[in-house]
């Protein structure tokens, strides 16, 4: 059930770039890119939150050394799309298909990288509970972007 309130999502998303600092060792560098007038969106904090840690923590983990990662976020009509972008190998378009399934791990991209193939399927159920939509953007060699929507008019609680 979620706990739904207008929010800001900047104030989320920076919560959740200072949240993944730590991880930064790597030589990273975040780079956020917000417009001024990015209105509030009803959405559970908390939800939105840990959907922003997991899609930064795959692309700390995914990303050369030193490589950006890019957060950022824009109005686009009656929603707001969130994404994050990373430097990394990228994604094919056969292994976008299967990647927010339960248990999902691409072998090629996973070798020798820690996880259960679970955080880009709760990153969907989350996004789904607050009737947005979450996608990748990826091409072998060219990085992926995920995003995701929440849309602006009332959600249920």
């Amino acid at each position: 059930m979620l706990c739904t309130e207008y929010v800001d999502v900047r104030k989320l998303i920076d919560s959740a770039v200072d949240r993944i600092k730590s991880q930064l060792g790597k030589g990273h560098r975040v780079v956020i890119d917000l417009p001024a007038d990015l209105p509030p969106a009803p959405a559970d904090a908390v939800r939105v939150e840990r959907i922003l840690h997991n899609l930064l923590d795959n692309a700390v983990k995914y990303s050369p050394r030193g490589g950006d990662i890019r957060v950022f976020a824009r109005r686009d009509r009656e929603q707001i799309v969130v994404g994050v972008s990373d430097q990394g190998i990228g994604i094919s378009t056969d292994d976008q298909k299967r990647i927010f399934a339960n248990f999902e791990r691409v072998e090629s991209l996973a070798s020798g990288i820690k996880g259960t193939g679970l955080g880009l399927a709760v990153c969907r159920f989350l996004v789904e509970a607050h009737q947005g939509k979450l996608w990748v953007e990826s091409q072998p060699g060219q990085g992926a972007t995920f995003c995701f929507t929440l849309p602006l008019g009332e959600t249920t609680t």
